[in-house]
């Protein structure tokens, strides 16, 4: 859990709006990734599960690994969904393979027969797409995975890519429990408590001009050198966002306009670092802020072990009513080399739109 210690941030969860209370169980299980081998499962702000799955080295035959995503309805009994990604081992996405790929099992005394995996269409970004297997299959698919000792992709009797391995059927008994039909686990009470809706309107932040950058921005490295090529933008006419990136990763910084300064009106306050830090107080190092001057969105990446390929994702955009919002927060506790538009989303607002 993470959250922006500054007065323009705050990472609006509706879990973390009562963090002085205890939280429900339910809540902590639904917050939190679960994982078991190759395999990792994680809840939304929805309250919509998915499992996701892949392997850390495509195999010696091959140079293509499949990402599988399961999830599953909300009615009783409801049928899992499966989509297939495919990456190389250094997280360059892959072409889909033909359509005679087959999902075979491993390590059975006798080999049932394969599934043909009949992919749809490509969905989801145009640069990381997504292939969503036939709804008659997705059954047979996930039953294999979760019973058979080990899986592979073939297409021909060309491998193309290894299966994960863990203990998938643990995990989908915990997507029922945290994904429960057409019902509730949280009492009226405590749905009116912690479960909050968020609306927002971003609006558009355009780089700040005739501004100086402050010096506490261009000396923000540790390193004596300055920080290389700082960003500003101007959120309104009162509030400016520095950015500073720095061997050591990244920093924010931001700046008020003075109301009634004593020198003259309209002079700028000293620029305020915007930490990073989680539940229990520690500050987090950000490696990578990005702000696309297209559509307002500032993302941060929040790195695990110091690699890009896991960690946290945030994306926020500034609201008309003043202050950031989250637009949307992946994580990925495995250091797969996926990109991050396939980690697993964690929290998303009710709605947002850009304003007009």
């Amino acid at each position: 859990m993470m959250r922006l210690l500054a007065t323009l941030f705050l990472w609006l969860l509706p879990l973390h709006a009562h963090a002085t209370e205890e939280m429900p169980q339910y809540l902590k299980d639904l917050d939190k990734a679960h994982r078991s081998g190759d395999w990792v499962l994680q809840c939304d702000s929805s309250r919509i599960c998915r499992i996701l799955g892949v392997v850390k080295k495509s195999g010696p035959a091959s140079d293509t690994r499949a990402i599988i995503t399961i999830s599953r309805g909300i009615e009783k009994n409801a049928r899992h969904y499966v989509r297939f990604s495919f990456v190389d081992d250094n997280g360059l996405v892959m072409p889909p393979p033909d359509e005679h790929v087959r999902l075979y099992s491993r390590g059975l005394p006798k080999m049932p027969p394969p599934v043909l995996l009949k992919l749809g269409p490509a969905e989801g970004e145009a640069a990381y797409p997504y292939y969503r297997v036939a709804n008659d299959l997705g059954w047979r698919i996930v039953s294999g995975l979760q019973r058979w000792p080990g899986a592979v992709l073939r297409s021909r009797a060309k491998l193309v890519s290894l299966m994960p391995k863990g203990d998938l059927k643990k995990l989908l008994r915990k997507m029922d429990e945290l994904q429960p039909p057409l019902s509730s686990v949280l009492t009226r009470e405590e749905e009116n408590k912690w479960m909050k809706e968020y609306n927002y309107v971003f609006v558009r932040v355009r780089p700040q001009e005739g501004q100086l950058t402050p010096d506490d921005v261009v000396l923000a490295c540790k390193e004596t050198r300055p920080a290389k090529s700082p960003d500003g933008w101007e959120l309104n006419e009162d509030n400016l966002l520095w950015i500073a990136r720095c061997p050591e990763g990244a920093k924010l910084f931001l700046q008020k306009r003075l109301k009634d300064p004593p020198v003259s009106f309209g002079e700028f306050a000293p620029p305020t670092s915007a930490d990073v830090t989680d539940a229990q107080g520690r500050k987090r190092p950000v490696q990578d802020v990005q702000l696309d001057a297209a559509t307002s969105i500032l993302q941060l990446t929040i790195a695990q072990k110091d690699r890009w390929d896991c960690g946290l994702r945030l994306q926020y955009g500034y609201t008309k009513h003043g202050g950031f919002g989250v637009k949307e927060d992946r994580r990925m506790p495995m250091c797969r080399s996926i990109p991050q538009p396939y980690w697993l989303v964690a929290w998303a607002p009710t709605t947002w739109k850009m304003e007009d």
